[in-house]
């Protein structure tokens, strides 16, 4: 006849079981990628939804965080209009979500791409990656006075205050150029002068990678 099991009987056995499942864990490989969706293949459709709805979510707070720079770059001199975007950086709350959802992106697009070699992409890779986003869909959420003409898009510049809009951007070559501030270059310049990133700071932004 089997005799129930005391307290201390039942604590030894909790610390064993928990000693075996430490040892288990220790000794068990991670998971790779390919191997969860193996297990778990429904994962990819909620995958897409997640990163669909963080993206929306990047570009909601994108919009947000641009208003926030320009707002702060006003109360500041020409010359002091990098600090302005220093202060947005490391204060905005907005900055510090952004930079949350892209880790959270970048970690999804790990799952949703499972046959994609893992490691370091090539800074190489990445920058041409980067200067084939469309400059448009990084600066016209940013600009006022908008028009196109063509294959080009006047608007006031986001770089320094004026009243006749004197900023392009130059759709064929994925550039802008301000004729009043001489601000000019890619789309890799753009995110790195309106943002204030580093230039591997905007690779990433515009990457995800």
């Amino acid at each position: 006849m089997d005799h129930p099991k005391d307290e201390d009987d039942q604590e030894l056995d909790n610390q064993w079981l928990w000693g075996q499942e430490q040892e288990w864990r220790r000794k068990s490989k991670p998971l790779s990628p390919q191997e969860l969706l193996a297990v778990f293949p429904e994962a990819k459709v909620v995958i897409g939804k997640h990163l669909e709805n963080y993206m929306s979510k990047r570009n909601t707070l994108l919009v947000r965080l641009g208003r926030e720079i320009v707002a702060k770059r006003a109360k500041y001199s020409p010359e002091s209009k990098w600090f302005a975007q220093m202060v947005v950086q490391f204060l905005s709350p907005t900055y510090g979500a952004i930079k949350e959802l892209d880790r959270r992106i970048r970690e999804l697009k790990r799952y949703s791409r499972p046959n994609k070699p893992q490691g370091k992409v090539p800074l190489g890779e990445l920058v041409e990656k980067a200067k084939l986003v469309p400059i448009d869909r990084m600066a016209l959420i940013h600009l006022k006075k908008v028009r196109k003409y063509g294959d080009k898009i006047s608007a006031s510049c986001p770089f320094h205050n004026e009243r006749t809009p004197s900023f392009y951007l130059y759709l064929k070559t994925n550039t802008f150029h301000c004729f009043g501030c001489q601000a000019n270059g890619d789309v890799i310049t753009f995110v790195q002068k309106f943002y204030g990133y580093s230039f591997r700071e905007a690779i990433r932004f515009l990457t995800n990678e």
